[in-house]
């Protein structure tokens, strides 16, 4: 009897692709502050949405707008770190594009109100998006 080729390959042992290499300690940093900012948008979600149901408002289509809009983006940025942390890296865009408009946003707000969220925003934003730019974080995900 001939062996075929299908009989010569080892049987699947159900072990998950190793991924690119070793993972920069630099990715770990960037993708633990787009959860930290990922739980932000969440948090603010719910307490707009308790702040509507309890207090009432005049615009409430606007309101849960709001609402989805923070729990979507929430989701899409949990969502691109895990594609990141897997080294995939068309995940980068998502979230150079996210950290470039809060860091817009944290400046705006600055000018205007000096808020001291918006300096942790700006820190956030700036410090991610250096990681995520960094040489080594950029040869991680770009085997994939």
């Amino acid at each position: 009897m001939t062996s075929s080729p299908r009989d010569e390959q080892p049987a699947a042992s159900g072990a998950e692709d190793p991924g690119p290499g070793p993972r920069p300690p630099v990715l770990a940093l960037a993708l633990g502050l787009v959860l930290v900012e990922a739980a932000g948008l969440v948090g603010f979600a719910l307490w707009s949405l308790v702040s509507v149901l309890t207090q009432g408002t005049d615009t409430l289509g606007v309101a849960l707008a709001l609402v989805l809009f923070c729990l979507a983006v929430a989701a899409a940025l949990v969502a691109a770190a895990r594609a990141v942390h897997g080294g995939r890296r068309a995940a980068r865009a998502p979230l150079v594009t996210w950290q470039l408009l809060q860091g817009a946003t944290a400046v705006s707000v600055l000018r205007a109100a000096g808020a001291p969220l918006a300096w942790a925003a700006l820190v956030a934003a700036v410090v991610v998006l250096v990681a995520l730019l960094s040489p080594p974080v950029v040869r991680f995900t770009a085997e994939r």
